[in-house]
């Protein structure tokens, strides 16, 4: 199911950080509101299309399709039928999100943070901590000194304060 925070937030992030792109990104959002990630969310299918488009020309139709009981035959307007580019970097985004209540003493109330990890880092940890310590999940405090945080950040849009991420560094 797909988050109602913090994809709108990277989809926005992304648009306002669309002069920065210098490569292709793929990016898999995961919302966390406990004090670890589990392995598992990330599917293999998932690991899979992100490790394909490391290392394989990426190519996908644009959805048309109709909306559920919807009058329009469309869903959404595209200008064109497909997208193709070159091969790119692949990005696991997981934003641990504790603003209701406490998640544990490793996660306080109010914590709004987003880490991003390389897909080949994922991939390579998990393993290792699988292999040697039997983890299935990454703890948060893992986070902390493993992964990159990317900055909070707001801007106006049409006089309203918009809320997203510094994706910067993931093109750095």
């Amino acid at each position: 199911m797909a988050d109602k925070f913090f994809e709108p937030e990277i989809s926005r992030s992304l648009k306002r950080a669309s002069n920065l792109i210098a490569f292709p990104v793929a990016i898999e959002c995961k919302k966390e509101t406990g004090t670890s990630f589990a392995f598992n969310r990330v599917e293999d299918h998932q690991l899979q299309a992100l490790a394909d488009f490391m290392f394989l020309p990426f190519h996908h139709k644009m959805r048309v399709s109709a909306s559920v009981g919807g009058k329009s035959r469309f869903q959404l307007k595209t200008g064109f039928d497909f997208i193709a580019c070159p091969s790119g970097e692949a990005f696991i985004l997981v934003n641990f999100r504790a603003t209701k209540k406490a998640g544990g003493k490793a996660i306080p109330k109010g914590t709004n943070r987003c880490f991003a990890l390389p897909v080949t880092q994922f991939v390579n940890e998990k393993d290792k901590m699988e292999k040697t310590e039997g983890r299935k999940s990454f703890p948060y405090s893992w986070f902390e000194k493993n992964a990159l945080e990317l900055e909070r950040i707001s801007w106006k849009e049409e006089d309203k304060t918009v809320y997203g991420w510094d994706l910067a560094p993931l093109w750095h």
